[in-house]
């Protein structure tokens, strides 16, 4: 099973930049780590795997880059009142820097990344992680979360699961990604 839920690549861009796993694939281990407790064949946990990632999307955004533990040096330059969308989890960079606003101005950035590839509908139901990308302060998690759930309300979303913390980090950077899995009979 192959993680790709990463939406900040192109389904079509080229081998050496296609789709990575990001923080969704906590939701893919979670997931398959309960089913293969329960006692499901491996054939059986790659059909449920392959279902779910075929549902699951992530987007981040970071505040400060990354910086390697041994050389010291930062993955990408950012000034202090910049963001850049579509960060990876190993520093990589993203696809657009942009003036840092509001965690809402954030949420509605990933949420509209997000509305372009599932195309919901009201009454959808998601399963929402947001994942702290390393430095950033469990509050600060929260007030994202807060504004992604008002979000959904507006959307008419159903939100039956979600999950806050720093769960797959990107080292020191700071930022946050959204998973959105999309629950249906998997």
């Amino acid at each position: 099973i192959i993680v790709n839920d990463d939406v900040s690549i192109e389904d079509d861009a080229s081998f050496n930049k296609r789709r990575r796993g990001v923080a969704g694939t906590v939701f893919v281990q979670k997931i398959l780590g309960a089913a293969a407790e329960s006692g499901h064949s491996l054939e059986e946990l790659t059909t449920i795997g392959q279902a779910v990632i075929k549902n699951l999307h992530t987007l981040g955004v970071a505040l400060s880059p990354a910086n390697d533990p041994v050389k010291g040096n930062a993955s990408f330059t950012l000034n202090d009142d910049e963001v850049f969308y579509g960060v990876g989890i190993h520093g990589e960079k993203g696809y657009r820097k942009e003036a840092l606003s509001s965690s809402e101005i954030l949420a509605i950035e990933l949420m509209n990344k997000l509305k372009s590839i599932y195309r919901w509908r009201k009454g959808n139901n998601f399963a929402i992680l947001i994942n702290g990308l390393g430095a950033t302060p469990l509050m600060e998690q929260y007030i994202f979360a807060n504004d992604i759930r008002r979000l959904c309300e507006l959307e008419g979303l159903q939100v039956t699961f979600v999950k806050v913390g720093t769960l797959l980090t990107s080292l020191d950077m700071k930022g946050v990604s959204l998973s959105l899995l999309k629950v249906e009979d998997l």
